[in-house]
């Protein structure tokens, strides 16, 4: 049986409304109803809190849905909207490259009903931009030492250009962020096939 079936039921079996349990685990009835409802999976912590307020087993709530769990696609509809905007935030590196972090960063803290999987998602996100940026500031400084040296040590040495180097970079980031999208499957157009990435730019016609 689902955790959210499984929480409806004790629930009702105990005597408590929607609005009781809520108040037992600290948590808003809307909460309560989006689990209920299977629209979303709560984290850790609130699970436990539910589980000693309908005095159930923590481990017999989450055994059955241990499957369920370790699968990285995010089915919350709420939640599958604010990770589709943090991950389009991660764009902005391509107007503020070295400080772009700080935006998906601001929205992931102040998003609130996080479930393991999306701060999972998010954090390491985060650090694959913040990796980036050390990168791309790698590449630069290396590609100027190269320069450097070819110019003052050899007559006709071939020289980087910078741009097409923080164009391969860019490049790459871009990769690193559509690969993320897909794993998760935040956007129709992303699609992960037998460990490859490609965008399926296909107009859809469908009748209403």
């Amino acid at each position: 049986m689902e955790i959210s079936k499984k929480i409806a039921k004790a629930r009702k079996l105990k005597g408590f409304t929607q609005e009781e349990l809520a108040d037992k685990t600290n948590v808003t009835v809307r909460t309560i109803q989006r689990i209920e409802n299977g629209e979303s999976l709560p984290r850790a912590y609130t699970l436990k809190s539910i589980a000693a307020a309908l005095e159930m087993d923590y481990e017999d709530l989450i055994q059955q849905n241990s499957v369920e769990t370790n699968s990285p696609i995010i089915n919350d509809k709420d939640e599958k909207r604010f990770l589709r905007i943090f991950t389009l935030a991660n764009f902005t590196y391509l107007l503020i490259p070295f400080f772009h972090f700080l935006i998906p960063y601001y929205l992931f803290k102040n998003y609130r009903n996080k479930s393991n999987k999306a701060t999972d998602f998010c954090t390491s996100v985060v650090q694959q931009q913040i990796a980036w940026v050390i990168g791309n500031s790698l590449m630069m400084l290396l590609t100027m030492l190269y320069n450097f040296a070819a110019t003052s040590y050899f007559d006709k040495a071939f020289t980087l250009n910078y741009v097409w180097v923080f164009f391969a970079m860019y490049l790459l980031n871009a990769m690193l962020i559509f690969m993320t999208c897909a794993v998760l499957k935040l956007f129709p157009l992303v699609r992960w096939n037998h460990n490859r990435v490609y965008l399926a730019f296909v107009v859809r016609m469908s009748c209403s």
